[in-house]
This record gives C-alpha cells, sequence and structure tokens, in this order.
C-alpha cells in the first residue's frame, strides 16, 4: 500500500516536473525514475508482490474501462470530426497515442458501450476482460445485455466464444 501511494505521489509530482523540460531531459529523467521504480518492486516480498501486481492489474482494468467510455462520449458527439481527424481510430491512435490494434478494440467497445453502458460497469468491474467484452460486444442486444454479461463473468475469450456459439 505505502508502495502504491508513494507511487501515486511520485507520478503526479514526475508529470508536473516534465512539463517544463526538453525532451531529451525528460526521457533520461523518466529513465531514472523507473529504474529506481524496478528497483523497488525488487524489494517486495512475494506476497507484497503478489497484491502490487494485483492492484496495479485492477487499476488497469479500471482505466481501460474509463478511456472506453472517454472514447464512447466522443463518438456520440463525432469529436473526430471537430478536431479534424479521419475518424474514431484515427484519433485514438494520433491523439490518445494507442496502437492501431489497441485503437481498434477500444473504438469498437466504445462505440458498443455508447448503446450498452453496461458494458463499461462490467469492464470496470473487473466482471469481463477487454477480450471478452470483444466477442459477446456483437450480439449484445437491449434484451439480452444483461443476461449475456452475467453468463460470461468470469470467462476466458474461448469459453465466451463457446458460449456465444451456443447461443445460436
Amino acid at each position: 500500500r505505502v508502495f502504491l501511494r508513494n507511487f501515486s505521489a511520485f507520478s503526479e509530482k514526475f508529470r508536473l516536473f516534465v512539463a517544463g523540460v526538453s525532451p531529451q531531459y525528460r526521457r533520461r529523467a523518466m529513465g531514472t525514475r523507473i529504474d529506481a521504480w524496478l528497483r523497488k518492486l525488487e524489494t517486495l516480498s512475494n506476497e507484497e508482490l503478489d497484491r502490487s501486481a494485483e492492484r496495479a492489474a485492477r487499476s488497469e482494468k479500471k482505466t481501460a474501462a474509463w478511456v472506453i467510455g472517454h472514447i464512447a462520449e466522443i463518438s456520440k458527439r463525432r469529436l473526430e470530426e471537430t478536431f479534424a481527424y479521419k475518424g474514431l481510430v484515427d484519433y485514438v491512435t494520433r491523439r490518445l497515442g494507442f496502437s492501431e490494434g489497441e485503437a481498434g478494440l477500444r473504438v469498437y467497445l466504445g462505440v458498443k458501450a455508447a448503446q450498452f453502458p453496461q458494458l463499461i460497469e462490467a469492464l470496470a468491474e473487473s466482471r469481463i476482460t477487454l477480450s471478452v467484452a470483444a466477442v459477446v460486444a456483437k450480439h449484445l442486444t437491449p434484451a439480452n445485455v444483461e443476461k449475456v454479461l452475467a453468463d460470461v463473468t468470469g470467462r476466458t475469450k474461448l469459453e465466451a466464444q463457446e458460449y456465444i456459439a451456443a447461443l445460436y
């Protein structure tokens, strides 16, 4: 807990620090800070490292859901056009810095989440993964969204594919 609190404080201070320095110095400083952070991980006991990794993964999943929620709203407002991007994938790739594959998945889920906000909730609560969301999103309807998301909770991508196949 102390490590993550220290890391959060470090992240904010570092973000403010790098805002006003040259890119070369920023890269050098970031490398030094990341080295220190990685050395800190080496000092954790196995149990502390396991708990820290679990908290980090949970945080990453919530952040992914938050990003997808943003993309859903950006899609509804058609902001990619307002800001002169070729499309939503272009916006997510160039503006948000995701790879093409990451952007495609997030845009697809964002568009679906605009129709079915339950998708974001399931992602944020770690009931489903991004991969499972991608499998089931195409098959969601207003009538089945709650049941499908409940049925695939905790399943792997393969299990979700098998579940969808059994529906048809």
